[in-house]
């Protein structure tokens, strides 16, 4: 049992959990404040944007999830290969979405739609890190998700912290840089 707590398998989820956690927290943390701060929408349009995303995440990843088990039922792919497949996705896709937002200005309907794009690839994790633990180690995949869940939550104390080193009065201090 011990070298399931420390194989670097478990490592590799652990860090991904810590990424996506991360980034979730980012996004969820500091949408609200984007939307009305920065791209003047009301606080009612606001909660109502902020709640699209947990949509179209769930969506994506219930398509993903029929998707990936066809794949492997069809023993086309390895369960390792699909869940990295669909893990990069996730991460390359959102990451592209995040950097197409920083360039397109305050363009609000661009905003919403790359945000909401990213939130749908964003649901290709269900197929990827986030059923990895049940591949793994099936009699402790509750235990070892709990556990790498705990330890990705942690980042919900730091995000708004480097949120705040990073912004003065709402303004990006990257900004006041130039």
């Amino acid at each position: 049992m011990e070298k399931n707590f420390t194989s670097a398998p478990l490592y590799g989820v652990l860090f991904g959990h810590i990424g996506s956690y991360f980034g979730l927290t980012v996004l969820m943390t500091e949408l609200p404040t984007y939307l009305t701060g920065v791209l003047h929408y009301s606080v009612e349009a606001s909660g109502l944007l902020t709640g699209l995303p947990n949509i179209l995440e769930a969506l994506g990843g219930m398509m993903s999830s029929f998707v990936a088990d066809k794949l492997i039922s069809s023993k086309k792919l390895s369960v390792t290969t699909v869940r990295k497949i669909f893990q990069s996705i996730a991460m390359v896709g959102a990451g592209i979405c995040v950097l197409a937002i920083t360039v397109s200005g305050c363009q609000a309907s661009v905003i919403i739609t790359l945000y909401s794009l990213l939130s749908y690839v964003n649901g290709f994790k269900y197929s990827g890190y986030n059923v990895t633990h049940v591949d793994m180690y099936p009699p402790l995949a509750g235990v070892l998700y709990g556990l790498t869940n705990s330890i990705s939550s942690l980042s919900g104390i730091i995000v708004p912290n480097m949120t705040g080193a990073f912004t003065v009065s709402g303004v990006s201090a990257f900004a006041l840089a130039r």
